[in-house]
Formats: structure tokens, sequence, C-alpha cells
């Protein structure tokens, strides 16, 4: 019997509504409520499970129900896990939660609760679990309590346990809260942008999205739709449209220009249009398949989840390596929304007011004086704009082995492989591995070359500076299913090759010596690892670099200080 079971036969034995039982028992009828559906249950032992067992056992007094108080908590007790009360990975997402919203760094928590921070990073990435999770609750609860009870959190902590801030007010009712609220089921309505972004990198493969769109059977279109020099549009549907017309004119024209995107408006109303997502799309594969280039200048400024629903919608053409996208530093007007298109072949322009969106409206034009005009407009706005991030395909490899070189300044690195390190392969065990996958002897020569440059970076790094280095500890039965490969992303290899069980397990064992070998590297095996395809390098405080693993290699170096801090910050669901 679950306790909302246990409980609701309690009330069915009283007769008493839930808000009779939260008037008597001095909590919230919406927690009554969610006790008795069982979408929450009070921790084991805790002053709410305390309460609970007062205002039943005194209804039942009230109306002559023989009782024991001891058996009553008992019996509800009983039906609780000592500690927590649902699966451990919803208490790590809840956790992670938590920290993020009064944005705790790992090794924050780690001083305040005075753990090691490597043991700390464990248990937020979900590879290791606390020998009393009541225990370790509490301590995180105490920190809580004694760091971020005043007024400058406590609505934040309201918004997240659900209730008022004067249910916070008191010590004890923060405590109460912070462990009731890590044990259940309520975090998981909401999924992570970071971890949906992430997801989408690493499941999108460009060529079977090329397959999938019939990229290569493209025609580009040779009827115009905007007859007219100048066209006016209102309203949001209408500013779809003029995005779609204004996709049509760019293409019909002889003009291969850059293309500059910029647009500070509300966009989850078109990303939740599924019709008009699919033509855009559509659109802007066209716009490629022309070979333009395009610049994008993203408005980081809008509320977070709204930024990422932006850049996942970029994730396809990020994939080309043919746009470049940029933010600007500081917020723009808190009363006017503003959209810009320029191509060599068209202009649009609109304006609405915050809040009323519904309400904007737009010009697109193809006369030259606009095009000129709105062309030196989004120049001055390219030269107000920084780099979001950079996007290395192998066109770029250069550019990209100049950029990291950077790298090995850090004074520590975090690397989360998908695969396992290239820097640690033994050379017979790559020998091994190319004589199976049949790789041209100019080929092995380079990977091999490769390699040993690569060692030698590292093993230079880690004699000063420390290097923690998390790679995927896969168990046979699950191995076919991962399809790992050999991390070659770096040289940017056109060729996916994938271990066997045995390499791969050799490959393991030659990380763990490297690591052993050396004080400051931190080797951490995953048993679940959250992605099979991408590679961070994490450089505190500075950069983050999401390398998409599977050919067709991308790399992705994150500037934006908002998006950096996010990745560094994240902390993926756990995956069975």
């Amino acid at each position: 019997m679950s306790f909302s079971d246990k409980l609701n036969g309690y009330v069915a034995l009283i007769g008493c509504t839930s808000k009779q039982l939260a008037v008597q028992c001095g909590l919230s009828e919406g927690t009554i409520s969610r006790y008795r559906t069982g979408e929450r249950v009070p921790l084991y032992e805790s002053s709410q499970m305390q309460s609970l067992v007062d205002g039943i056992c005194s209804l039942m007094q009230e109306k002559n129900i023989p009782y024991e108080k001891a058996s009553v908590a008992r019996e509800l007790n009983t039906e609780i896990d000592n500690g927590i009360s649902v699966d451990y990975k919803t208490y790590i997402f809840n956790l992670n939660k938590l920290l993020s919203a009064l944005n705790i760094r790992s090794g924050e928590l780690a001083r305040g609760l005075h753990f090691d921070p490597s043991y700390i990073s464990r248990i937020l990435s979900g590879t290791r679990r606390p020998a009393d999770i009541s225990k370790f609750s509490g301590n995180v609860a105490s920190y809580i309590v004694r760091c971020f009870n005043d007024s400058r959190y406590l609505s934040i902590l309201a918004e997240i346990f659900e209730c008022t801030q004067q249910e916070l007010y008191s010590g004890s009712q923060l405590y109460d809260k912070t462990i009731q609220w890590l044990g259940s089921n309520s975090a998981v309505a909401v999924e992570d942008p970071v971890i949906h972004f992430l997801q989408m990198v690493d499941e999108f493969d460009l060529d079977e999205y090329i397959q999938a769109i019939r990229f290569n059977d493209i025609n580009l279109p040779t009827a115009q739709t905007l007859t007219s020099d100048m066209k006016l549009y209102s309203g949001i549907d209408e500013m779809m449209n003029a995005e779609l017309d204004f996709i049509k004119t760019t293409l019909l024209s002889n003009s291969m220009d850059d293309v500059t995107f910029y647009s500070d408006m509300p966009i989850e109303e078109m990303a939740s249009d599924k019709d008009f997502s699919k033509k855009w799309m559509f659109g802007m594969a066209m716009l490629f398949k022309k070979g333009l280039h395009l610049n994008i200048i993203h408005d980081v400024n809008r509320p977070f989840r709204e930024m990422m629903i932006g850049l996942e919608s970029n994730i396809p053409m990020y994939m080309t390596g043919q746009i470049s996208p940029y933010y600007l530093r500081h917020s723009q007007s808190d009363t006017f929304h503003h959209l810009l298109r320029v191509s060599g072949a068209a202009a649009m322009m609109g304006t609405g007011i915050v809040g009323y969106h519904s309400e904007g409206r737009y010009i697109l034009s193809k006369t030259q004086s606009d095009i000129e005009y709105y062309k030196k407009m989004a120049k001055r706005l390219m030269g107000n704009a920084l780099p979001l991030m950079d996007i290395f395909t192998s066109e770029r490899k250069d550019k990209f082995y100049r950029e990291i070189k950077c790298f090995w300044d850090a004074e520590s690195i975090k690397v989360i492989f998908s695969s396992l390190p290239f820097f640690t392969m033994s050379k017979d065990l790559l020998e091994k591995i190319e004589k199976r996958m049949g790789i041209s002897p100019q080929d092995c020569e380079y990977i091999n070359a490769f390699r040993v440059k690569y060692l030698d970076y590292v093993k230079r790094f880690l004699d000063a500076n420390l290097l923690t280095v998390e790679i995927p500890y896969i168990s046979h039965d699950k191995f076919k299913e991962a399809k790992l490969y050999v991390d070659l992303c770096n040289i940017f290899y056109p060729q996916n090759i994938e271990y066997t069980f045995d390499e791969y397990m050799q490959h393991i064992e030659e990380t763990r010596k490297f690591a052993e070998q050396y004080a400051n590297c931190t080797l951490i095996e995953n048993p679940h690892p959250a992605f099979k395809n991408i590679t961070f390098y994490l450089v505190k405080n500075k950069y983050v670099v999401v390398s998409k693993c599977k050919s067709p290699t991308i790399h992705f170096i994150i500037h934006h200080p908002k998006l950096v801090q996010a990745l560094q910050n994240f902390t993926p669901l756990i995956n069975d």
C-alpha cells in the first residue's frame, strides 16, 4: 500500500475533507491534496509528517474513533523510504535544479557541506550516491538555511517549492521545505532548456537531415511572390508570411551578398507553429543551397528559455558551417521590439511595443535605396556585436587549431568525453584498430602523428595544471547499442571508426594507467553517460567547447558568459 492510499484510508475513516485536514494539521490545502494524489509525500519522520499525524489524531479524537498516535505515525512512516520518496535520478535532478536556481556551484556546496569537491561533483553527476541520503539531504537543507535565508532568495525558493514566502520565514520551515522538495516529484515538470539543446546537438545527424529534407533535390523558386517593390504586414501571422517572402525574394535574386538577421521579437509563438517552422527551415536550407552565408545576431537578453529555443532552431544551420552567430552586449529597449532582415535583394524591418507583439508592423522592401540603407544599418549593428560562438567545420580546421592553443594556458580543464580520450590510446591498439578497419597507410601515419602531438600537449599541461577526464563506462550488454567511436574529432577525420568491445575495454585500461601516472589527472568513469556524440571541454569561467564527434565533425567554441555559465553548471539527467 502506498503512502497516499494509507492517508486516504484515514480520510475516509474520519469522513473529513482535505481542507478540514489541512486546517487541523497546519499545512496548506494544496500540500494535503498533493499528498492524497501521490504527487508528493512528506519526508520520513519530518515535521510535516508529525503535523499530519497530529492532525489525523485530533480529528479521530473529535469523531470518537479509537486510535493510538504511535500506531498512526508508524503506519504512515512505513510507507516512506527513509530519506527519499522518489527514484534517485529524480532526486539528483531536483538537487541540481535547486543549486542552479540559487547559482550555487558544486565547489561552493562542497565547502558549505565540508565535503571533498570531487565527491560532490560525482554526486551531482549521478555517478556517486551518498551512503545516507537522509543525512545528506539534511546537510544540504542546513546549508540553504545558513546561506540563503533572506529576502534576496526567499522569492526564488518560494517559486521552486510552490509555497508562499511567509511559509519560509523561519529557519525550521525553510529546512523542512528544502528536504521535502528534494524528495518530491515536483521538479521534473519543466525540462532544462540547456539539456534539451545539448540533446538536440547530440542526436542531430547532418547527413540524415540532408536526406530527410531532400536537400540535393531542392529546386530554387522561379516565381516571384512579391509583385510590388514594398509590402506592409501586420500581426504575428503576417509577420511569419513576411519572413517567408523575404527568403523567397532573396533566393530569386542574383546577389550572393551575406544575409543578416536580427530580432528581439518574442519567438515562442512562432516556434510552436509547426507549419511555419517547417517552411522556415526549408527556406533556410534553400539559402544554404544557393551558397549564401548568414550572420545571425541573437538576442541573448530575452528570457533564458526563449533564448535557448532560438539557438535550438538554428542547430541545422550551425552544422553547415554557413552561419556566424553574434550577440549584442547590452540589453535593448524595454519599450520597443525590433526586427531587421537584409540581403542583397531585400530588406525587412519591423517594430512593436513590448507586451503587444501581436500588434507589430513589418515592411518588406526591394527598392535599392532601402536595401543600401538597411545594409548600412546592419553593418553598424554588426560593429556593436560580439561572437556568440565560433563554429568550426573541416574547412576551418587551421583556425580551430590556432584557437584551442590558448586552452593549454588554463589552470584547470575538465573534459567530458562521449567516447575515450584519444591521447591515452597506445600505438599498438591504434594500429590494431586501423588494420581491422583497413585504413590507408597515409591516413595511419597522419592519425598517429596527431596522437603523438596530442599526448605531448596533455603531458606538458599536467606538469603544473589540473585535468579532469570523465569517460563513459559501458557494460557489455549495452555496448552494442552505445556505438562508441574512436575520438578523432580534433583532426576532423571523415570516417567513423567504431570500437569492438575488446578494443574499448583495452582502451579503458590504458586510460586508467595513464591517470595513475599523473597526480594532476583525475579520472571519472560514468556508467550512465547522457550523450553519445558530443564531448565538452570546460575551461572554468572562460569558455566551453562542444564538439560533435560523429562525422561530419563540428566544434563550437562558446564565448557568451551567460551561455558559458549555463553549460558549465548544467548536470544532465542520467540515462539508464
